[in-house]
């Protein structure tokens, strides 16, 4: 399954502030749990990014992975559809 996100990212800092815009498309494999009825999303991974402006990938390169972590773990333990 995938999922593309559209996110805008603003960033007040004093000294490099950062406007930009997202597009960011997602691979996972659903997981339906019949004792809730909810579908989870397992073995999450980050296929594709599109950044405006498009230098701004390089600046929140270095979170990406705590993101993901924060990600994986988020949404498979939260359903996104019940």
């Amino acid at each position: 399954m995938a999922v593309t996100a559209a996110t805008v990212i603003t960033v007040n800092n004093p000294l490099l502030p950062i406007h930009a815009k997202l597009k960011t498309t997602f691979e996972a494999v659903p997981w339906y749990d019949s004792n809730t009825k909810s579908v989870y999303l397992q073995q999450l991974n980050l296929v594709k990014v599109e950044s405006e402006p498009a230098d701004i990938e390089r600046y929140i390169s270095q979170a990406t992975p705590q993101l993901m972590g924060f990600l994986r773990n988020y949404l498979e333990n939260q359903p996104v559809y019940t």
